[in-house]
């Protein structure tokens, strides 16, 4: 949607949240323009607990929102907060339902104050960890809460933390350039209308990450049954027997080629060293050699063997094994043998041996148990299962990276005023005119 913008005034601070993308005009929707009010002057800044060692934590009269709790959470829910004591004597800044609460230092300036509201109305004393500070609106009638902690994670509020961001090894905020900020506001109704479409994307968002957890936990459940022999698939009842991992696959193990080979520019074949060269079950690719010499073919099943041993990938390339990993071609059902290794990952723990790293040679990968169904068919039948979970977990992945994207751009776009959205019916009737 092309939207008319006002030019960005090179005359601000520059701490100053910019006005780039601010819209005036629209055919539809909102269409007032943004203002740019000082923080200061719409809202006051409260801090954390003062006064408190670590043996006060843990229990006491008083709950407390903790830095993670801040960081991690858009809207703070009556979730089970950690402990504090706190006497009636002591001078503390109690925190309010709407406050808005910020973390005050952080390990990286992009992580710095993001914006948490308080959403409900504690019904016992509740404080804020010293490592953060509260923000309270003064002026309801200029600033939602919601709508400025969302100001605050979105990618133009992100730039304007990170500028005031001060430290080297560790990143702090002074509250009093934090309150000379100019943000551009829009007015109220158009704030939270922004902030209810930000927060029905994170409902989603919330609903969909519990849904591939719920997922993860139903598979996890069939690999202990079915694995095991414990539960049966339809149509299959014989017997099951431990083998030998060196009698159902054929075991190729890793060597160093010579280091002199070794290029990142993708000469010769990726290089597979270890478990940093294994990420989401697959191998990836950061060194490669010029000079390979044991190889794994795309599709064949890699186990590490060094710090850590027993670790499961699948080579997503033909590829050179290095002396931490050792290449397996499964004489059985592949899927099923893959799916079989991962839940036996720590049992290895047993079988690594060695006084600096944890280590095993070729004939403890050898002589390693694997329960395996007799009829390869019911091998076969138990990977399809597993495999169909697997593809319905990865879709599910899928969608919800693609809404947590959905969701930055809309933050970007809303946040700056570049797009702006239809007004409410609720909005128009109260307001006629518009």
């Amino acid at each position: 949607m092309n939207t008319q913008c006002l030019p960005v005034d090179r005359g601000e601070e520059a701490d100053s949240l910019g006005n780039e993308g601010i819209a005036t005009r629209q055919r539809a929707g909102f269409a007032e323009e943004w203002e740019r009010v000082r923080l200061g002057r719409i809202a006051r800044t409260y801090g954390g607990l003062t006064g408190k060692t670590k043996s006060d934590f843990g229990d006491g009269t008083a709950k407390y929102v903790s830095f993670l709790d801040v960081l991690e959470n858009v809207v703070l829910t009556p979730q089970t907060f950690d402990r504090v004591r706190v006497s009636p004597s002591e001078s503390q800044n109690p925190v309010g339902v709407g406050d808005v609460l910020f973390n005050a230092t952080s390990e990286t300036p992009e992580d710095l104050a993001m914006g948490s509201v308080v959403g409900f109305d504690s019904t016992e004393p509740l404080y804020l960890n010293s490592f953060c500070f509260g923000v309270r609106i003064v002026a309801p009638e200029r600033c939602d809460p919601l709508f400025l902690a969302y100001l605050s994670r979105g990618a133009p509020g992100r730039r304007v933390m990170y500028a005031l961001a001060q430290g080297a090894t560790r990143y702090n905020l002074s509250t009093r350039r934090f309150l000379g900020l100019r943000l551009p506001l829009p007015p109220l109704p158009e704030q939270r209308a922004i902030a209810a479409v930000l927060s029905d994307v994170d409902g989603l968002i919330g609903s969909l990450e519990a849904l591939v957890e719920k997922k993860r936990a139903i598979k996890r459940a069939a690999m202990q049954q079915l694995l095991t022999g414990r539960t049966r698939l339809p149509g299959f009842s014989g017997d099951w027997e431990t083998r030998r991992l060196g009698e159902i696959a054929a075991i190729t193990m890793g060597q160093s080629p010579p280091s002199a080979s070794y290029n990142v520019v993708g000469e010769g074949l990726p290089l597979i060293q270890g478990k940093a060269d294994i990420s989401g079950r697959a191998t990836i690719h950061r060194t490669w050699t010029s000079a390979p010499s044991k190889l794994c073919k795309a599709g064949d099943i890699v186990l590490t063997v060094r710090a850590p041993v027993g670790a499961i990938a699948i080579a997503s390339k033909d590829a050179c094994l290095g002396r931490g990993v050792c290449g397996l071609k499964p004489l059985i059902d592949s899927e099923f043998l893959y799916c079989a290794l991962i839940p036996l990952e720590s049992q290895w723990e047993g079988v690594g041996q060695g006084s600096t790293f944890s280590a095993a040679d070729s004939g403890q990968v050898a002589s390693f148990p694997v329960a395996v169904p007799s009829d390869r068919s019911e091998q076969s039948a138990i990977a399809t299962v597993l495999s169909d979970m697997d593809a319905e977990i990865t879709a599910l992945e899928r969608r919800l990276d693609k809404t947590r994207a959905l969701k930055r751009g809309m933050m970007q776009q809303l946040l700056t005023g570049t797009i702006r959205l239809p007004i409410p019916d609720a909005v128009t009737e109260d307001e006629p005119g518009r």
